[in-house]
């Protein structure tokens, strides 16, 4: 049966590939087959191959033409003036950079396609990490372009974070904007009702701060803070402080009442939670802080809807932190005891007075919570999950 002819181009000789090495060798073969074909092609002479080629085409000219068969060769023609410098006698000539710019900038011919660059089989993004694995990051479908913020003191420890903060119209939830703002944290801040101090708080910090007013418990404000963090850039830290008290014994106590208090303190941290943590989870990373009280766990006469209220904030923030723990996402309860400012001021003074004498260092300040609260807020706080942090001076029982 006769050999096949040998294969041109980038394809190995048909009998090397079927014989393998072994065959090569015997026939006294050496080196790689694509490097000894070119060897061969560039050392055997071929007669009659530049004959044919030499009455085909004409004599070989210098530069590489070729005129027609018979004339004499001619020399090759000129470049073109293009306005660039002359080349030394011998050299080619060299076009000006402009020139190649504007040739490496033609647009492309008709029919073709630009090379399409894919991505290598099984590699896959993900979420949560930069491309070349260095470190989190935010998908252009999660995150809108950020927004520059003001340049914070270098030793920020809050620097960069951006905070969604609810309740921050007055009392300990002003303290807390403040504190954070102080840190270098950018602050979304909600507030239901006017406050002048927020306003001048904001002035003061144009870029860093900005507010949503609205009840956060309707489901449009809530998706409105999340989509107002957005703008930062992220969202790494919610602080949930909005509620409201409607004090009475219990068989005096209306249904009204008891739906309204449930409704800001309990559906509020609901909703606000639910839409914070779909931009935590897209970001693999977040810290949701509820500012609870210490009614919650000890019980206050008087105080039935908004102790079952901030009992329930302890629930929502045990299974928040087993739910997302995946996306790194933790959770922490504050459980402030009475304070002097906010809803702990408001409180009758009988039963302000006996709740102090309750506290073994009396009546707390309401900066040193707001420090805590920024505290927990920060990096350093990472490791702190799913337990309650109580700020109420040690309990008298």
């Amino acid at each position: 049966m006769p050999a096949r002819p040998a294969r041109t181009g980038t394809h190995l000789r048909t009998d090397v590939c079927r014989g393998g090495r072994a065959a090569a060798a015997r026939r006294g073969r050496t080196g790689r087959p694509d490097q000894r074909r070119r060897d061969q092609r560039t050392a055997r002479p071929r007669p009659g191959l530049d004959a044919a080629r030499a009455a085909r085409t004409g004599p070989a000219l210098p530069g590489g033409q070729r005129g027609p068969a018979g004339q004499e060769p001619r020399p090759a023609a000129a470049p073109p003036d293009r306005g660039g410098p002359a080349a030394p006698a011998g050299q080619p000539a060299v076009r000006p950079a402009a020139q190649a710019t504007a040739l490496l900038r033609r647009p492309a011919r008709a029919g073709h396609r630009p090379p399409v660059h894919r991505r290598p089989p099984g590699r896959r993004d993900v979420p949560g990490r930069h491309r070349d694995g260095r470190g989190p990051h935010l998908g252009e479908h999660a995150m809108s372009s950020p927004v520059t913020t003001a340049a914070a003191p270098p030793d920020s420890p809050l620097k960069g974070r951006v905070v969604l903060l609810t309740g921050a119209g007055r009392g300990l939830g002003l303290l807390t904007a403040r504190t954070l703002l102080d840190q270098g944290a950018a602050v979304v801040a909600n507030h239901r009702s006017p406050s002048d101090d927020l306003e001048r708080l904001a002035d003061k910090h144009r870029d860093r701060l900005r507010l949503v007013p609205g009840d956060v418990a309707t489901e449009d404000t809530a998706a409105l803070l999340a989509a107002e963090a957005r703008r930062f850039g992220r969202l790494d830290v919610l602080i949930h402080n909005a509620a409201i008290t409607r004090d009475q014994p219990l068989v005096r106590m209306s249904v009204e009442d008891w739906d309204e208090v449930q409704r800001v303190n309990l559906r509020g941290a609901f909703l606000s939670t639910k839409y914070a943590v779909k931009t935590m989870m897209r970001a693999r990373y977040g810290r949701i802080i509820y500012i609870s009280s210490i009614t919650a766990l000890t019980g206050n006469a008087g105080q039935a809807a908004y102790s079952s209220s901030k009992a329930g904030l302890h629930g929502l923030a045990m299974t928040v932190s087993q739910e997302y723990a995946s996306y790194n996402i933790r959770t922490t309860t504050v459980a402030p005891g009475i304070l002097d400012t906010g809803l702990g001021a408001s409180v009758a003074a009988p039963q302000r007075r006996r709740m102090a004498d309750r506290s073994l260092l009396g009546t707390g300040e309401a900066e040193q919570t707001a420090g805590t609260i920024a505290f927990l807020a920060s990096p350093a706080a990472d490791y702190i999950n799913a337990t309650v942090i109580r700020t109420d001076g040690g309990m008298r029982y």
